[in-house]
């Protein structure tokens, strides 16, 4: 039977690791928009335009907020993305700093966390904007993650994603 210290220290660590999510998300979405400042500053608007869906420079802002995001995925990652591609981990920094994969506007929701020891599995839902490839993926999406608690904090083992769907009238369509 779950002490009244064991439930506050689970909330805690469920606290925790939700503001690990937002920490990941808010240091690539604001260090892209520095870039993309920096460029305009460089470049001027017209050329930021044009490459912001595509690749923004390497080194600074961006390139430390990858470097953070990497640190905290598994050396042996495995993401099941909603297209039904395996991704690891250095596929993912690949298409982030290639500008392959850009992402804003995250919004997390609904989150479901099993604590197991050191190891945490969570689901939960997240929507955002974002372009893959230059093709639009924004919408609503389901996510299962596991984590595990290491010296540097949390860490991505494994995560899988899929893409929302709602049911109209014998249609189904993305949400």
């Amino acid at each position: 039977m779950a002490t009244k210290r064991d439930t506050k220290e689970q909330m805690s660590t469920e606290q925790e690791i939700i503001q690990f999510f937002r920490d990941r998300t808010e240091t690539l979405r604001t260090s892209k928009l520095r870039a993309s400042e920096a460029l305009a500053k460089e470049q001027g608007e017209e050329e930021v335009i044009k490459r912001s869906r595509t690749q923004l420079p390497l080194g600074g802002p961006l390139d430390e907020a990858i470097a953070d995001f990497e640190q905290h995925i598994a050396d042996d990652y495995v993401f099941l993305d909603p297209y039904g591609d395996i991704v690891t981990k250095s596929m993912v920094i690949q298409r982030l700093r290639s500008g392959r994969a850009i992402f804003e506007n995250f919004t997390y929701s609904d989150f479901n966390i099993r604590l197991y020891g050191d190891v945490a599995v969570v689901n939960n839902q997240i929507a955002f904007s974002g372009i893959r490839d230059g093709r639009d993926i924004s919408g609503t999406y389901t996510e299962t993650h596991t984590l595990q608690k290491t010296k540097i904090g949390w860490v991505f083992l494994n995560s899988h994603m899929n893409r929302v769907m709602r049911k109209k009238a014998n249609v189904v369509t993305p949400v």
